[in-house]
């Protein structure tokens, strides 16, 4: 699978959770939202009620292992999870 095919899995969602069911949040006021990667694997949108913190650094949150990231370029983060796609196996 190319960059450009796993971009094209994507979809967004206004419940994260719904859909992907491990990806639960308990106790948050609002359900995540974002984009959904191949069905399982997704970059959050930072919201208004985010930490004022999370919202100055960027609009999409992407954590991966215990590596999180925030900013403003969807592709740099879209290209990380593609990486960690193909590293786990996810996609081929």
């Amino acid at each position: 699978m190319t960059f450009e095919e796993f971009r094209d899995t994507r979809v967004w969602s206004d419940d994260i959770g719904a859909q992907i069911p491990d990806m639960r949040w308990e106790g948050e006021p609002n359900p995540p939202t974002g984009y959904i990667y191949a069905e399982q694997l997704y970059i959050e949108q930072v919201t208004a009620d985010w930490p004022e913190t999370a919202r100055k650094r960027g609009r999409w949150y992407l954590l991966l292992c215990n590596e999180e990231s925030i900013s403003d370029d969807l592709e740099m983060l879209e290209r990380k999870l593609f990486e960690y796609a193909l590293d786990e196996q996810v996609v081929r």
